[in-house]
């Protein structure tokens, strides 16, 4: 009997989206299992593969003879068992490519880059040609230089003048320095008295034992090769890690643990011995302790021989967390998110696979760092909606999380101040388990929050972006050295610029979408597809001089603070003045340093970010996240308000929230100024139950892109039809929706078209998606179509 593997290659096409049977040579078998990455012919090809299954006893057809793999690339396997499981779960709950939920799994670093090279065995009759292949070329050289065609080549290769090899590289390689040390002992080397390089170097040998020679400066390594002539030292390579930076909290010492802390510590220390999985949500109010609770735990983990991983919302977070982690813990913690170089993020995943750390902090693909014995995943802020991947495979990090721990019987903490209705609804019926901080760690109250009505603003005459009670509130905290933080959901100048006297709208000729404006460089912008043209000095329609910026960004409200507040120092945090990691802890580190006293941003400042002297939040337009039109509009809302507001007070200083709207009445608005987080649960929940939105059921979103309009009218249309046909005899209650055109109808120069599917959770709609190739309802190669199960958003 032999041996034989299914495998996924390396094929983007979706409807070869299926394992191929290929025998196990003899001579690879002890070094093949599942996970295993291979090397195999695949249509007149070498492609990359990966082991999803083994064959014990395959009887080979004599007709049909199954190819061999070519190439085992590691051993052990790349992947473990468990993680191909898993890549087999989230291919059949999200519509995905089996292939791209293994690859998603893996740093791109690792990535292979595969080349098929030709080279001279023996001469032909063309000099030149001989002369062409003295060095491997791949074969569109040969063909660019030489008038040949491919069956000329296939021939030479048939006859033996020439032979093909596969060049295999990785996108990044592992790093190493070259370390020295003396060979001798020191009285056994004489150095010349004149020759001073050699001097130093003997002298810092002796001293530092080893050296680095890559840090020695340039003149000493000419005296390197000198000893390494005449014996003296012996060298070898090293193997390094490429680390990120790290933020200086000085906070090394534990807290200590109030009574809730202390009670929910217990619990969850419990979990660890349990034999099954269990899911606890953690609600805690802001600046309740959650991290501190977060870092007992883990060190209750480690003790117990267990791994732990711990993710959050944003790139601007991890920096933070992972410094109260490695503060804790030291060297025991990899890094991973998509701020880090590729170099970093090949490291840092190596670390985790070589068992060199126990605890990965990062953003949501770190849910799939390898360890060995995973004892719990942490999931902070686990209401943000940057934890729904939106490209292939578009899986919902809680899911996967629970789906994976199940494997190793650990522990899913979620954390957060203001729960997604999802997670608290499920907390409520029992499948969580409850865990409360309702006070402070410090003992300090929440901030108050005004609310401020602009439509009363404007009757008063103030068209101001402040509110009169903003206004003095800011210059009265400045005025004590103290610092404010100022929150608007909306990067940029202003939304739309538009000609006062023929009312031309500036818009993106690719996306249905107003250009925003960006007086820092002078442009206009498309934040979707990054168009952007040169601020106009007049209308192209009229030519009138007359142009006018409404709404308001970021960029507007900073220049508007340094009119209003000339002394006020500001720094401006949001997508395009954060473009790299180290970006994140500049403005951490300086803020919290004081060389600044206004701190101006997006989302990204609501959350994580713990400054002792920030005593004043204000929310310039509450209503901006309100009035999107999709059905978690309200919940982003209550929950932004709620997470923004906690950044102040949060030390020594009383704090205040003044919240600016023109909606106060709004359910959302009230009840998140009196952070009144169960009334709000209690409307939003009989919305959502009326409404049959999650989580009384699932959604899914099938998406069709297509550069022509009709054509993606078409094609959605058939969609929509194959389905309502699939469906009718099944018994369960399965809604479409559709076909709908979306809140922006154009994108990219390419139109957009809906099906919104509403199912139940237990449910046969998942085998009907999988088993309908979507991809045969494709009438052309500019069409794309996406599903999208468990959307962050219907828009």
């Amino acid at each position: 009997m032999e041996k034989a593997a299914k495998i996924v290659v390396d094929c983007p096409l979706r409807d070869i989206d299926k394992t191929f049977d290929y025998m196990i040579p003899p001579h690879l078998d002890a070094f093949i299992e599942i996970g295993s990455r291979v090397i195999v012919p695949f249509n007149r090809r070498m492609v990359q593969g990966f082991v999803v299954d083994i064959e014990e006893n395959y009887i080979n057809n004599e007709k049909f003879k199954l190819k061999e793999i070519d190439k085992v690339l590691e051993f052990p396997s790349i992947l473990d068992e468990k993680l191909v499981k898993l890549a087999k779960w989230l291919s059949f709950n999200y519509n995905s490519s089996l292939f791209s939920c293994i690859q998603s799994m893996l740093p791109r670093g690792i990535k292979l880059q595969l080349s098929e090279q030709y080279s001279l065995v023996r001469s032909t009759l063309d000099s030149d040609f001989n002369d062409f292949l003295s060095k491997p070329r791949q074969l569109g050289d040969i063909l660019d230089n030489f008038q040949l065609t491919k069956d000329q080549i296939n021939r030479y290769l048939l006859e033996g003048y020439i032979k093909k090899t596969l060049n295999i590289k990785t996108v990044v390689k592992e790093k190493y320095l070259q370390e020295i040390t003396l060979d001798r002992d020191i009285d056994e080397i004489t150095v010349p008295a004149t020759a001073l390089r050699q001097q130093q170097l003997l002298e810092l040998l002796d001293n530092q034992q080893r050296l680095i020679l890559s840090e020695l400066p340039a003149p000493l390594r000419g005296a390197v090769k000198v000893f390494q002539e005449k014996g003296y030292i012996k060298s070898k390579k090293i193997k390094v890690y490429r680390e990120p930076d790290t933020l200086n909290l000085n906070e090394v010492q534990p807290k200590e643990l109030n009574c809730q802390q202390q009670k929910i510590f217990g619990q969850l220390v419990e979990s660890i011995y349990e034999e099954s999985t269990t899911t606890f949500l953690l609600k805690g109010i802001t600046g309740s302790g959650k991290t501190e609770v977060y870092l007992r735990f883990v060190k209750e983990l480690i003790n117990n021989g267990k791994d732990a991983i711990i993710l959050v919302p944003e790139i601007s977070l991890t920096p933070m967390m992972v410094s109260r982690f490695k503060e804790r813990f030291g060297d025991m913690v990899a890094v991973l998110h998509s701020g880090l170089t590729e170099g970093q993020k090949f490291d840092q995943w190596l670390k985790i696979k070589e068992g060199k750390v126990k605890i990965a902090v990062g953003a949501r693909s770190a849910v799939f760092a390898p360890f060995k014995n995973l004892g719990a995943i942490i999931i902070d802020e686990e209401h943000e909606s940057t934890y729904k991947q939106e490209e292939q495979p578009r899986y919902v990090t809680r899911d996967v999380a629970k789906k994976r721990l199940e494997q190793t019987n650990g522990t899913l903490l979620l954390g957060s101040a203001t729960p997604s209705i999802e997670s608290y609804y499920n907390s409520k019926i029992g499948n969580y388990k409850i865990l409360e901080l309702n006070e402070r760690a410090n003992n300090k109250p929440l901030p108050n929050i005004d609310i401020v009505d602009m439509r009363e603003e404007l009757i008063k005459g103030n068209k101001s972006i402040f509110s009169h009670s903003l206004h003095s509130a800011i210059g009265e905290t400045l005025g004590k050295g103290e610092q404010v933080i100022l929150f608007l959901n909306k990067r940029g100048f202003s939304a739309t610029t538009l000609c006062r006297e023929c009312g031309f709208t500036f818009k993106c000729p690719n996306c249905d979408v107003n250009l925003t404006s960006h007086h820092q460089g002078n442009f206009l912008i498309c934040h979707y597809c990054n168009y952007s043209l040169s601020l106009p000095n007049s209308c192209p329609k009229c030519s009138s001089k007359h142009l006018r910026f409404n709404g308001l960004g970021t960029e507007r409200l900073k220049e508007d603070i340094q009119k209003n507040f000339p002394g006020a120092k500001i720094i401006r945090m949001d997508n395009d003045t954060m473009s790299t990691a180290s970006s994140y802890n500049e403005v951490y580190q300086n803020f919290l340093e004081g060389k600044a006293n206004v701190l101006i941003g997006t989302q990204m400042i609501a959350k994580g970010f713990d400054f002792p002297k920030v005593t004043l939040v204000g929310i310039i337009l509450a209503d901006m996240t309100l009035n999107f039109p999709d059905y978690k509009s309200s919940e982003k809302t209550f929950q932004l308000i709620t997470q923004v507001a906690g950044r102040a007070g949060r030390a020594d200083y009383p704090g205040r929230v003044i919240l600016q709207t023109y909606s106060p009445e709004h359910y959302s608005i009230r009840t998140s100024s009196q952070y009144g987080y169960e009334e709000f649960y209690n409307e939003e929940l009989a919305m959502r139950r009326s409404l049959a939105y999650p989580p009384f059921t699932r959604l899914a979103k099938i998406e069709v892109v297509s550069k022509s309009e009709n054509t993606g009218r078409a094609v959605v249309r058939e969609i929509y039809n194959k389905l309502e046909e699939k469906l009718e005899n099944i018994p369960e209650s399965i809604q479409l929706l559709g076909p709908v055109v979306p809140a922006i109808p154009r994108l990219k120069n390419k139109f957009r078209f809906m099906i919104i599917v509403k199912f139940p959770h237990k449910t046969s709609f998942l085998n009907i998606i999988n088993q309908l190739n979507l991809i045969k309802f494709k009438s052309d190669i500019i069409t794309n179509i996406k599903v999208d199960i468990d959307p962050a958003t219907l828009m």
